[in-house]
């Protein structure tokens, strides 16, 4: 007959020279002795690491309240066992990884960033964060005159939507555009707005000189 034993927690019983054992997760040693009427062998011994499927991951880290278009990053402490990860993000995203972390291009979708940590043995349940993404501030720009001289006075820029944001462009400075610092060609005015929810856009014009 032959003497089988089994890591604790295991379940499976035989005499013959195989055995089915049911693991459970516990790592640990089978081993087995040959037995007659003159006695036991020497054991053999085989070490079983047993793998688990893995934990659900922890809490997302990242922004949950984002601009259109906006790129964002996300992750999870790295989880134990895990060899790969899965994320799901809202309708319209872009982003790939099979890592603990992942960038994100935003799409004007709010919805569930998901993650799951996967091994040999099988995927983990879901962590999610909800996600709000905020559409971009309307943002409109007609300088009050496209056409100006090396020799005109600096022009006060206004024809701009909402208020409250900044001008730039070479020629600019203080909320005016100077000609003849300019010099002459055409010139892009470029104005930027940010709305309440920290959401910035731009709009541009042109002036010649």
């Amino acid at each position: 007959s032959y003497t089988w034993t089994l890591p604790s927690g295991w379940t499976g019983t035989s005499t013959t020279n195989s055995i089915s054992a049911t693991a459970d997760a516990t790592s640990g040693t089978i081993s087995v002795m040959a037995t007659n009427a003159c006695g036991s062998s020497a054991a053999q011994n085989l070490a079983i690491t047993v793998n688990t499927i893995p934990t659900t991951p922890a809490t997302i880290s990242g922004s949950n309240a984002i601009c259109e278009g906006s790129s964002n990053n996300y992750s999870v402490p790295a989880v134990a066992g895990a060899t790969s990860y899965t994320w799901t993000l809202p309708a319209g995203w872009s982003g790939t990884s099979t890592t603990n972390s992942i960038t994100t291009t935003a799409s004007s979708t709010s919805g569930n960033i998901t993650i799951t940590a996967n091994n040999s043995c099988g995927n983990s349940a879901a962590s999610t964060l909800s996600i709000a993404v905020n559409a971009l501030p309307t943002v409109t720009l007609n300088v009050p005159t496209d056409l100006l001289c090396t020799y005109s006075s600096p022009l006060i820029l206004s024809g701009a939507s909402p208020s409250g944001g900044t001008f730039s462009g070479t020629g600019v400075s203080g909320g005016s555009f100077n000609p003849a610092t300019a010099g002459t060609g055409t010139f892009t005015i470029t104005y930027t707005f940010t709305d309440g929810n920290s959401c910035t856009n731009t709009a541009t014009d042109n002036i010649l000189v």
